[in-house]
């Protein structure tokens, strides 16, 4: 059967052929297992492609619905799976919903183009970026750079590289900042975690060939029984009291004005026969970590002092005495604890 088309009928030259009126459909009988026939029709709200087990040209079993796959409404919303798209094109299923793209000979790439406020920028998805096998890319089109990448096989995360050597591997042209971890509240801003009991493993490791390993702009801590950081530093002044500390455990530090109390420290000064004593109480226990004192000035005498400590649980305890055999002996002392 030919049929041929009738006077011009849209402006982009489509010719009239077959006119249905709204409510028609064209079918195909059935030639499958299941027995459905497939049709395509308009009615009120737009196109539809439908299936049913009704058979065609009669009356009998149209009780039989149709089930919709595919429709595109009045508003040019295309639905595949729903005759009520929201979207552009809106794809739904009773159950998990999968919507695939394959190549079978190069890569796989969906595309993202926008145009906002004069301004146009294409993001692509890619499996297969440069042409590298398995390579997933979060891929800046305008600006021609891959900006995060998935290694196929080790599934290493890379921004700013598309080679990443690490789970995460991120890389930083210029002055950029390479992590960024910003908190409110009481949360962390990042956290580094190792279960590794092997000897140099570490949670978070820091290499700069010039310049700081680690930095920061802000009081840094560490656990108590832990190593590496020190616990605490304060400076005491000759008459017990503290003008300069350091917590590590707690992150606070002090610098003055002077106070027998700071940082969770405290100090009790105590003049005894040829020598004085001052009691630093510091708090946590210190009785197990290393310890020291170094005097400075003596006040009372003009010359310096010698110094010998003691360590109780959480107490260090100084003793001053002037070297030059004087009754005793008050001077500015630190003491550091690791």
């Amino acid at each position: 059967m030919s049929i041929e088309g009738g006077p011009t009928w849209t402006a982009s030259g489509w010719h009239g052929a077959v006119a249905l009126k709204a409510g028609g459909a064209i079918g195909w009988d059935a030639n499958n297992t299941s027995g459905l026939r497939f049709g395509i029709g308009y009615t009120g709200g737009g196109l539809y492609m439908f299936r049913t087990p009704s058979p065609l040209g009669t009356s009998v079993g149209k009780g039989n619905p149709a089930l919709y796959d595919f429709m595109i409404n009045d508003a040019g919303f295309v639905g595949i799976g729903t005759i009520a798209p929201q979207t552009q094109l809106q794809i739904q299923g009773p159950s998990t919903t999968e919507t695939s793209i394959k190549s079978t000979g190069a890569g796989s790439i969906l595309s993202l183009d926008s145009t906002q406020l004069g301004q146009n920028q294409v993001w692509t998805l890619e499996n297969g970026l440069f042409g590298t096998p398995g390579l997933f890319g979060i891929y800046d089109r305008t600006a021609a750079q891959a900006r995060l990448t998935i290694s196929p096989g080790s599934g290493n995360v890379g921004i700013g590289t598309t080679t990443p050597d690490a789970k995460l591997h991120v890389e930083a042209p210029g002055a950029n900042s390479v992590v960024h971890g910003k908190a409110t509240g009481a949360n962390t801003g990042v956290f580094g975690e190792s279960t590794s009991t092997a000897a140099g493993t570490a949670a978070v490791y820091g290499k700069n060939l010039a310049g700081f390993a680690f930095a920061a702009e802000g009081n840094v801590t560490q656990n108590r029984d832990k190593g590496g950081w020190v616990k605490a530093m304060l400076f005491v002044e000759a008459t017990g009291e503290i003008t300069r500390a350091y917590n590590g455990l707690t992150g606070q530090s002090f610098q003055g004005p002077p106070s027998a109390n700071a940082c969770g420290f405290k100090v009790t000064k105590e003049i005894r026969a040829h020598y004085t004593t001052y009691v630093v109480d510091l708090g946590f226990r210190v009785d197990d970590r290393f310890a020291s004192v170094t005097p400075g000035y003596s006040s009372s005498v003009p010359t310096t002092c010698s110094v010998s400590y003691s360590v109780n649980e959480i107490s260090v305890v100084p003793f001053l005495q002037a070297k030059d055999g004087g009754d005793s002996a008050d001077a500015n002392f630190t003491i550091i604890v690791y």
